[in-house]
């Protein structure tokens, strides 16, 4: 473990312990050496009292420098665990940031947040509450042995054969527990993600009365968990009483040797002190069981920190190049996939006119979302190129390259912060005038209106106190903040309410008029509006150019159409005659009064494509 904590937070590769190893070392041989030092001194004492005052002196003079080097070990411990929590931090979030975007799907992010807080937090505490205690417990038995030989050999030899077998045992009690909270740990992400799908999967189940037990795989995963913490406890406990029991018969031999030897002539004074060395022998070693299981789990976050920070990072070009201001886009040939085996995008080709909207539209599974993606290099292109004013992404710095675009997803995410705050994160610079601006022209103003401290009211972890629609306003109000020359959309008004679809689209249109504007669309007037449609099917381009072109060519497009406007008017259908359930005869609005058809109607289902 130690070997590894200086690969990862010691600068140069240095032991960020270091020191404090030395100091524990120098302690555990002081404490070692003032132990031997009382064979002598009780010799000194039965030979003559007065005589054994030196000796005495000498004792003192060990213990005292014993405690002081022990004082010094555990403060630079605890001084270098604050030096490795800083640095594991350092480098985790460096590592973090420069992340592909694919690394952070599926469970990733849940691990590197465990590793990230306590696995970190758990190092620092056993390097600074272990590593000392464990190498005095060490070193002292070892100089004690050492120091046995020059009195007697025989009982020298019986201690150093003392530790091997105790070293030993704890070993094999160690490995065993290891594999058992190995597998209580694989157990545990089982059950962690049957349980995620029982809360996931609740309509469903309650739909067709699975309650609780009854769902067999969540019952199941429980049930192996449990069976799998009974092992491990069993394990810790057969462990802790197979170190005992070896701890006590090394004890009981090694008293008996010394027993033997009396009796053999050897003088009292000798035996008693020695009894007395086995007796200061014995009691580090009895700890030495108790650090073995927190020594391994250590160990194992050690080397979690060392495989998140050996993680590969996108390539960044050696010499990166400036962002061009020509903000047209464009794809090369691109196939890209996310297995290799299946292929989300193969060959597309596309230009796209900057200042400008280019709609993407096409049935689930195509393409759509992987391909606005790949323009802020989430991920690298398995072959051809994405470029923007002609020049490959890749040969851009990502820091570059992302001040470039704003991006409005449907998985917008609010900080814990005010509304301000959230709105700013788009351009932290901005003047409050731009700031009141941005917020107006996104219709963000009117939430703040209903907030308890208006802008100044704290969103919640996520956005949790905004409805899906006013978190999309957000974002929208961000990018206008921002004036990103690509502003990238995975349609912006599919989470809002009809009566502040036009607004949101306004803003959209001034958008349009400084930036590349590429949205994918499911809303009519959105895809009608469109400088350029781009039709995508199983990874290609199958048709471009602009609505009423695409209408009288036919094809995919023109299906499309009609399906979103058949969806559009029976929607629209059955929002009258639910209106004319609803409201008296001489009360109904007049159908002439009602929302243009591309303002109140989603052209289709709201999309998450990976």
């Amino acid at each position: 473990m130690i070997r590894k904590l200086s690969l990862i937070a010691g600068p140069g590769g240095r032991n960020p312990l270091g020191s404090t190893i030395v100091l524990a070392v120098l302690a555990a041989i002081a404490q070692g050496t003032a132990a031997i030092l009382i064979v002598p001194t009780i010799r000194a004492l039965f030979a003559s009292p007065t005589g054994a005052v030196r000796w005495l002196v000498v004792l003192a003079v060990a213990f005292l420098v014993q405690a002081v080097l022990l004082s010094l070990a555990t403060w630079d411990g605890f001084k270098g665990s604050l030096r490795i929590i800083d640095v594991m931090h350092e480098r985790l979030g460096h590592r973090l940031v420069k992340l592909p975007q694919s690394w952070f799907d599926g469970r990733a992010p849940a691990r590197a947040s465990q590793i990230t807080v306590s696995g970190t937090m758990f190092v620092a505490t056993v390097s600074m509450d272990v590593i000392v205690p464990l190498i005095v417990d060490l070193a002292v038995p070892a100089t004690i042995a050492v120091g046995a030989l020059v009195i007697d050999r025989r009982l020298g030899l019986a201690l150093i054969t003392s530790c091997l077998v105790v070293w030993v045992s704890a070993r094999l009690s160690s490995w065993a527990e290891t594999r058992a909270e190995e597998r209580v740990r694989v157990q545990q992400l089982d059950t962690d993600q049957r349980l995620l799908e029982f809360a996931r999967n609740q309509v469903a189940l309650r739909s067709a009365g699975v309650r609780g037990t009854a769902y067999e795989p969540l019952a199941d995963g429980i049930e192996n968990q449990r069976r799998a913490m009974r092992r491990a406890v069993a394990a810790s406990i057969t462990g802790s009483i197979v170190q005992s029991v070896v701890t006590d018969c090394v004890f009981g031999a090694t008293v008996s040797l010394a027993v033997w030897l009396l009796l053999g002539g050897a003088d009292t004074a000798t035996m008693i002190a020695l009894i007395g060395l086995v007796a200061q022998f014995i009691g580090p070693l009895r700890l030495l069981a108790s650090f073995a299981v927190t020594l391994r789990k250590a160990e194992e976050e050690v080397g979690a920190v060392q495989e998140l920070l050996d993680t590969p990072v996108m390539p960044e070009p050696d010499e990166p190049r400036p962002v061009p201001t020509d903000a047209r886009l464009s794809f090369d040939d691109v196939r890209f996939g996310y297995d290799a085996d299946a292929p989300v995008l193969d060959g597309l080709s596309a230009q796209i006119p900057a200042r400008a909207m280019t709609a993407v539209v096409g049935p689930s599974g195509s393409g759509k979302t992987t391909m606005l993606r790949l323009i802020p290099r989430f991920w690298d292109v398995d072959s051809g190129s994405v470029r923007i004013g002609g020049v490959d992404v890749r040969e851009i710095g990502e820091d570059a390259l992302h001040r470039s675009m704003s991006m409005i997803f449907q998985d917008v995410y609010l900080f814990d912060d005010t509304l301000e705050a959230n709105v700013r994160f788009g351009d932290p610079e901005a003047s409050p005038e731009r700031l009141t601006e941005a917020m107006r022209r996104a219709r963000v103003d009117e939430i703040a209106e209903r907030l308890p401290e208006g802008a100044r009211t704290r969103v919640g972890e996520g956005g949790l106190l905004l409805s899906g629609g006013e978190r999309q306003r957000v974002s929208i109000a961000r990018a206008l903040l921002r004036r990103a020359p690509v502003v990238l959309c995975d349609e912006p008004t599919s989470a809002l309410d009809w009566s502040t679809r036009r607004a949101v689209q306004d803003a959209l249109e001034q958008l349009r008029s400084g930036s590349t504007l590429v949205v994918i669309a499911h809303e009519l007037s959105t895809i009608r509006g469109a400088d350029q449609i781009l039709v995508l099917d199983r990874g290609r381009i199958v048709q471009h150019g602009r609505h009423d072109g695409l209408i009288a060519e036919g094809g995919m497009y023109g299906r499309f159409w009609d399906e979103r406007a058949r969806s559009a008017s029976w929607r629209i259908g059955r929002h009258e005659a639910s209106a004319d359930e609803r409201t008296p005869k001489d009360e109904q609005t007049p159908k002439n009064d009602q929302a243009p058809e591309d303002e109140q109607t989603s052209a289709g289902e709201n999309e998450n494509e990976n």
